[in-house]
């Protein structure tokens, strides 16, 4: 849940049922792989939207994975993960002068 909304915390007691209501299916096509999702939440659109962010991150992820190292990889899942605490807002201005 963190990399799907990492500037919101959530507890994974409340947040887990809205990604946990949904009926998967695997669909091969040659060597492409679809998990498809059909989602019985009452919140189902914002669970998709979730959803789609996280896809969208990895698939770019994927993508640039042959130029980036394994630990460069991990590096920016867990800079997406702690962007909250890394980048906090609202901070101090600097002395002027």
């Amino acid at each position: 849940m963190r990399c799907a909304e990492p500037e919101r915390p959530r507890e994974a007691l409340t947040s887990r049922p809205l990604l946990l209501c949904a009926v998967g299916r695997v669909i091969e096509s040659g060597r492409q792989i679809t998990l498809r999702l059909t989602s019985t939440h009452a919140e189902a659109a914002r669970a998709q939207r979730l959803l789609t962010g996280v896809s969208l991150f990895l698939s770019g992820l994927l993508n640039t994975a042959e130029q980036l190292t394994a630990a460069a990889r991990w590096e920016r899942i867990w800079e997406r993960i702690l962007r909250r605490w890394l980048r906090p807002a609202g901070l101090l201005p600097g002395p002027s002068g």
